[in-house]
């Protein structure tokens, strides 16, 4: 169910990842014939990759290790399926070279990244889809997020970019290591959340 409607979002923003030089690919351990008639139905057109035995899985450790040899579920109310082989919810961006340039492995089935965080994190910018300026006195905000819209289960990437006038100065003892931050020029601030 998680997984659907994450390839609905990857299909809906195919466009912003070729833009930026990337290309889209999808893998389970789904038979060809399940997954070409996902693809005919949903009309996915980015490339959906049957790994039936699970090799490519296995190999690139995302294998979920609470499945043995014979398990099987009834994952969308059809009937019971083997199981063994499914992978966690994973994302890895690779360099032309096939070396892993950036990866998300999710610990819950549900808890999947948005094709908006997907891209903010890996390619290190914003698809510019939300940004909304708040201003307090002599501070500037605006908040921007990689997404307008998110749907259950769904990860999204927040970013603050705060203006404060030349001489003041932020200090935050709170803040944590997933926090980068980054004196921009003229007394901007951008704090990114990675987690």
């Amino acid at each position: 169910m998680y997984c659907k409607g994450q390839l609905g979002e990857l299909q809906r923003d195919l466009p912003l990842f070729k833009q930026a030089g990337l290309g889209v690919a999808a893998i389970s351990y789904d038979s060809i014939a399940a997954l070409h008639d996902f693809a005919v139905r949903k009309g996915i057109t980015l490339p959906l990759l049957s790994d039936h035995e699970s090799l490519v899985i296995r190999s690139y450790g995302v294998a979920d290790r609470g499945y043995h040899k014979l398990s099987q579920l009834d994952v969308d109310s059809s009937g019971k399926v083997p199981v063994f082989g499914l992978a966690y919810p994973s994302v890895f961006v690779l360099n032309l070279d096939g070396t892993v340039r950036w990866r998300f492995v999710s610990e819950h089935e549900e808890l999947r990244l948005t094709a908006g965080s997907i891209f903010s994190r890996s390619v290190g910018q914003f698809p510019n889809r939300n940004r909304t300026p708040l201003d307090a006195g002599r501070i500037h905000l605006e908040i921007e997020s990689s997404e307008t819209f998110a749907g259950l289960g769904s990860r999204l990437t927040l970013g603050l970019e705060l203006r404060i006038p030349v001489g003041w100065y932020i200090y935050g003892p709170q803040v944590g290591e997933e926090y980068h931050g980054a004196l921009l020029a003229d007394g901007v601030i951008g704090v990114f959340h990675q987690r």
